[in-house]
């Protein structure tokens, strides 16, 4: 495997996020590197795994390489964000490598929680 990406969102670094594993797979270099957010952190600004996304180190930081055919993007959240991730990420690289990671394989989008598709009010 190429280079790997670790985006990932919740609402809190207390948040049961496995963070030793995660450390450990950054460090032997099975991923790359790691992205972490967080929308109700004690005493920092809301931040969700699009506007990470849309971090201009994140963007600087795997823009580039997203093009390259064995790079994976892997992608923790809400279930609330998985198609708007798609989008973000278009933002920082063509919409044909972002098809072509979809078509690949090499996008992998762990989501949590319900998402809400009813329309009655």
């Amino acid at each position: 495997m190429g280079p790997a990406y670790l985006i990932f969102g919740t609402r809190s670094s207390e948040e049961g996020f496995f963070h030793d594993e995660v450390k450990a797979f950054e460090e032997i270099g099975v991923l790359t590197s790691v992205f972490l957010c967080y929308s109700r952190e004690s005493g920092k600004k809301k931040e969700y795994t699009t506007d990470k996304l849309r971090d201009e180190v994140v963007k600087a930081t795997i823009g580039p390489v997203i093009a390259q055919p064995n790079s994976h993007v892997f992608i923790c959240g809400s279930a609330n964000m998985a198609e708007e991730s798609k989008s973000a990420l278009k933002d920082i690289s063509s919409e044909s490598c972002i098809d072509k990671l979809v078509e690949e394989g090499r996008l992998h989008c762990d989501v949590f929680g319900a998402v809400n598709t009813s329309n009655k009010q």
